[in-house]
């Protein structure tokens, strides 16, 4: 599929969130959240295209993606809160040149109610380390504060909330159809799943670190 064109699509969404956060919270500390979507691009749409020689091209793919976000409190400390996050998505039809998924990079795409993401942090990684026509994405997060401010300075248009800190595991993988040996092959027996799953997660990239954040908040009124 040519990346020049004009790209009209019809995306329809469903989304779920019972998050809960509280005053001294870091993030979100219970309940999840859900998104599915099926974006279609078809020339009935007004999907258009022009190859590389100027020629056009009919453009028609669908997008299946779907991600969950879960927040569980720790019990031993309060704000302290276990994060899991996973994503997963499968592009159907004509494939563009560079996919439509994308992972690496310390911040991905945020997810909306009814509308995931497209792109997933792989810490450790540049933005864009694997592009591809599917993708499976897993986060586990760890968070906790480190110390409390809840002040300003005197009068002045500045509020210090305090400090937190995060340890992140991740693992992902974005390949386009036909990069992984045996996995439309397997179940016909020309290889088995375990060949499938070895090139799978020794194709993947999986990041691990720490972060740590400082938060203030400037305002003004009037």
């Amino acid at each position: 599929l040519p990346s020049k064109g004009n790209f009209a699509s019809l995306e329809l969404g469903y989304g779920f969130s019972n998050v809960r956060s509280y005053r001294y919270s870091v993030s979100p500390e219970s309940g999840f959240r859900a998104a599915v979507s099926a974006e279609l691009l078809y020339p009935w749409l007004g999907a258009t295209g022009e190859t590389w020689d100027g020629d056009a091209a009919v453009m028609y793919r669908a997008l299946l993606t779907a991600e969950w976000r879960g927040y569980i409190t720790m019990p031993w400390w309060n704000n302290h809160v276990l994060a899991l996050r996973g994503g997963m998505g499968t592009t159907v039809g004509q494939p563009t040149s560079g996919g439509d998924y994308s992972i690496g990079g310390s911040f991905g795409g945020d997810t909306s109610i009814g509308s995931p993401a497209k792109n997933y942090p792989i810490h450790g990684f540049n933005s864009g380390s694997q592009n591809g026509d599917h993708v499976l994405v897993l986060n586990a997060e760890y968070r906790f504060p480190i110390f409390q401010i809840q002040r300003g300075i005197a009068a002045l248009p500045i509020y210090f909330r305090g400090a937190h800190m995060s340890f992140v595991f991740d693992f992902g993988r974005a390949w386009r159809t036909g990069d992984i040996p045996g996995h439309r092959t397997w179940a016909a027996g020309d290889a088995t799943l375990a060949d499938t799953l070895h090139s799978f997660f020794t194709g993947g990239r999986t990041g691990m670190g720490f972060e740590l954040h400082g938060e203030f908040i400037p305002w003004w009124g009037g």
